[in-house]
């Protein structure tokens, strides 16, 4: 499932006024195990708790790859 689709799920059930832990039960009953976290329902929560609905996670944390992926590539496949 894609993330920002269960995000919104969380700032839905949030506005409800369904807790963290009641979201993801109710995402994981619905969608399958492990396409939420109690951990990620709790973090979310707290983000719209201090007035961020957005929606935009943190990806990339981390080093940045200065990689040309195209030359990459081109190596690998020969």
């Amino acid at each position: 499932m894609d993330k920002r689709v269960i995000r919104g799920i969380y700032l839905y059930e949030f506005k409800l006024g369904t807790t963290a832990k009641e979201a993801d039960e109710k995402i994981n009953a619905a969608f399958g195990q492990e396409c939420s976290t109690i951990r990620a329902a709790y973090r979310w929560y707290q983000k719209f708790r201090n007035g961020d609905e957005s929606l935009e996670g943190h990806e990339g944390r981390g080093r940045h790859s200065d990689v040309d992926e195209d030359k990459l590539r081109d190596v690998v496949e020969d």
